[in-house]
């Protein structure tokens, strides 16, 4: 369930206190003085530079995906990432993906890529996203809806980060939640996960329970909270070039929005 090739997105989501004047507070980590960011997913095949002259802008955060841990292959790629981002003097937003199991990120690997973050900003990089596991609570992903496990994933490579970084970022991006838990689970009842995921403790998991919360690291691990949010269409089928209803963008973020495909609320 990954974006289009190229994709606009804005980086909009930051954890503080929205009552509370921006002044009264340091800035958290690659956190702007003022507004926000725009950035752009480059599609295989594309580059940074082709990108940014075909578009006529050249935006602040790029973002590309890698399997977690690394293989050699990915090392290469992602060194290579950080060589077209560092000019730019933007931002890398890194899609980690623990596609074998969230079992296989070991300490060790969460230091090599850790290393390669502080290599880079040595280098003059504008900053690092790391975006762990995105889409956790959906059920599509090898490490979805494993609260328990991801939660300590998450914090066995935010402490790493936040030991020997200062411009790399952890950033929380689960899948909004409409249609939460995403058709039939793999959770079974007496299980630490089950107990974690029915959070109304009526016994099964279902859209009355909490979509976010279990899945949450906790405030000293995350840097930034994003969400992953899709316009299939506004009727069935999908997958058809359709514009979004009026507002369904703002109603989908905060989990009211009734559209064509039906009660979409979270």
């Amino acid at each position: 369930m990954k974006s289009l090739s190229v994709s606009i997105w804005i980086a909009a989501f930051l954890l503080g206190f929205p009552g509370f004047a921006p002044s009264l507070w340091a800035l958290a980590r690659l956190e702007p003085p003022e507004g926000c960011y725009l950035g752009a997913s480059i599609g295989p095949g594309d580059t940074i530079a082709k990108f940014s002259s075909r578009v006529g802008l050249r935006p602040a955060v790029y973002t590309e995906f890698f399997s977690f841990p690394l293989t050699i292959e990915g090392r290469k790629g992602l060194q290579g990432f950080f060589d077209q981002v560092r000019p730019t003097r933007g931002i890398a937003l890194i899609t980690l993906e623990p596609s074998l199991g969230l079992s296989n990120v070991t300490e060790e690997a969460c230091q090599e890529l850790v290393q390669l973050c502080a290599d880079g900003e040595d280098m003059g990089i504008g900053g690092i996203f790391l975006r762990f596991g995105h889409e956790m609570n959906g059920s599509w992903y090898a490490w979805g809806q494993k609260p328990v496990l991801y939660k300590e994933k998450f914090c066995l490579l935010a402490k790493q980060v936040h030991a020997r970084t200062a411009r790399t970022a952890m950033l929380w991006a689960p899948s909004y939640g409409g249609g939460y838990p995403f058709g039939s689970h793999q959770v079974l009842p007496g299980t630490p996960d089950f107990v974690e995921l029915d959070t109304d403790a009526d016994g099964e998991i279902t859209d009355n329970d909490d979509c976010y919360e279990p899945y949450y690291p906790g405030n000293d691990a995350v840097d930034w909270v994003g969400l992953t949010l899709y316009h299939w269409g506004v009727q069935y089928p999908w997958l058809e070039n359709e514009l979004p209803e009026p507002n369904s963008f703002a109603q989908l973020l905060t989990g009211t929005y009734r559209g064509g495909n039906g009660d979409q609320t979270a």
